[in-house]
């Protein structure tokens, strides 16, 4: 159902985030699977975990732990159910809130009290489309995550991946300036 421009003004930037499908996570939990599944008393010599979780952001490795002293505390036969659900916790919950935390809901009424034109530029600089998806806004998976980048710098777009790196401003005046900057000095792309 293709829904008219005035739609813009109705749309609740929290419902377009996804978790995304399950099959996104399938290595993941298949890995947990196996743990849980595994017979032997190897469990430290086999899977070599610790309760930490390594990831990468911006090509430097961030180490999160788990638990309290989690670097320090392997995991083996007696633990590993705690580790799976201390691992899901982060996956599922942690995660997710630390994406709320990280200025949606200043994002969200920021947007709202944009007028309609801007919100469509703004959907520009997002996704590098104008035009609500053929589908709804409900379709379109928005991802935000903050940044530790100074707070002189303007809002990010990955519009490949509908991907917003947001820094982690102070005040919601400040995310308001730093965003119309962002769209207004958005130019798209052009090809030569």
């Amino acid at each position: 159902m293709l829904r008219e421009l005035s739609s813009y003004s109705d749309v609740d930037l929290k419902k377009p985030i996804k978790v995304g499908r399950l099959d996104t996570f399938q290595s993941e939990l298949g890995s947990l699977k196996q743990l849980l599944d595994h017979d032997g008393d190897d469990i430290e010599e086999v899977f070599c975990l610790y309760f930490s979780i390594t990831k990468e952001n911006y090509r430097q490795l961030d180490v999160k732990e788990l638990v309290p002293g989690g670097q320090c505390i392997s995991v083996d036969c007696s633990n590993r159910e705690e580790f799976v659900a201390a691992y899901q916790r982060d996956l599922f919950s942690d995660s997710i809130r630390e994406q709320y935390s990280a200025g949606w809901e200043d994002l969200e009424k920021v947007f709202h009290n944009f007028p309609l034109e801007k919100k469509m530029r703004f959907l520009l600089f997002l996704t590098g489309s104008d035009r609500i998806p053929i589908h709804g806004m409900g379709s379109l998976c928005i991802v935000m995550q903050s940044t530790a980048a100074e707070l002189h710098y303007l809002p990010v777009a990955h519009t490949c991946y509908n991907l917003l790196d947001l820094p982690q401003y102070q005040s919601k005046e400040m995310l308001r300036c730093r965003l119309t900057k962002a769209i207004e000095y958005y130019e798209g792309f052009s090809l030569v």
